[in-house]
């Protein structure tokens, strides 16, 4: 099932669009299942880890078996319609590929961006575009020569050569930061942004706080009930990424959370008890 979502998070280009013909509501819709797709992998990569912890901790995990399943046939029902469009616009693909083929190809350049960019084209059109999915030793040197370029100085065309070459190998990695450098320039590291979530949510009996707190010495978690009275405060590990409390004595409603932390990040969320 991953590989079958991976292969569908692949976002189309406007050209891509164009080629098979579909109607601007079909790509507002298949925009929108790419989406969905990013949030129900998350939810099952977190629902999984959940039901590890729960063997682990000898818990029964029917709760989280019944999460995953849900999650599953709602992935399935998004990658029907995608399955369904794409055969639909599957009898005109390989004629209007033709066509954008002969446009490629009559275009000159010598900037770096711009022949990266037809390279890569050319070589979609001539195998993805074509329904052909296998890649000659000459399409993958170049591609891989567009891939270990700096992106600010190959282009768009440098994501795009390695998502094609993922498709061979999807644990290529490409360190950005040291490429750039090389070529002389120098990328600004975006911090990483703290995040806490409650899980299986609306609870039952027991909710696990799943959370990264990078760079942060202490932390608190902090449940208020619909007024704003205070009904549950946990000091947070830093050192550990999940921590799991009962909600028995709490009352059937919704609730408030928030995660505090000592360099001023607050995070704030909901939780529904039901019993």
């Amino acid at each position: 099932m991953e590989v079958s979502v991976a292969a569908q998070l692949e976002q189309l280009t406007g050209e891509q669009y164009e080629m098979m013909q579909l109607d601007q509501s079909v790509i507002n819709n298949l925009n929108q299942n790419r989406n969905s797709l990013d949030v129900q992998m998350a939810l099952l990569a977190e629902q999984m880890e959940l039901y590890r912890h729960a063997l682990e901790s000898a818990v029964d995990p029917s709760v989280y078996l019944l999460a995953i399943q849900g999650i599953r046939q709602n992935m399935e029902s998004i990658l029907n319609y995608n399955r369904n469009v794409f055969s639909i616009a599957d009898s005109s693909l390989v004629l209007t590929t033709d066509n954008i083929r002969f446009v490629n190809e009559s275009i000159y350049s010598s900037e770096t961006i711009e022949v990266n960019e037809q390279v890569v084209n050319e070589i979609f059109l001539s195998v993805i575009g074509q329904e052909q999915f296998q890649l000659g030793d000459d399409a993958i040197n170049q591609l891989e020569g567009i891939a270990a370029q700096c992106p600010l100085a190959g282009g768009n065309a440098v994501f795009k050569a390695r998502a094609i070459l993922s498709l061979l190998n999807d644990e290529l990695v490409y360190d950005d930061i040291n490429i750039c450098l090389q070529a002389g320039i120098i990328l600004r590291q975006i911090p990483k942004k703290p995040t806490a979530r409650l899980y299986p949510n609306p609870a039952n009996n027991s909710v696990t706080l799943v959370y990264e707190l990078p760079e942060v010495s202490t932390a608190e978690f902090l449940l208020f009930n619909s007024v704003g009275m205070l009904q549950l405060k946990q000091q947070m590990k830093i050192d550990i990424t999940q921590m799991s409390f009962s909600t028995e004595q709490l009352a059937p409603g919704v609730y408030h959370y928030q995660v505090n932390t000592s360099s001023d990040f607050q995070l704030n969320g909901k939780l529904v008890i039901i019993h």
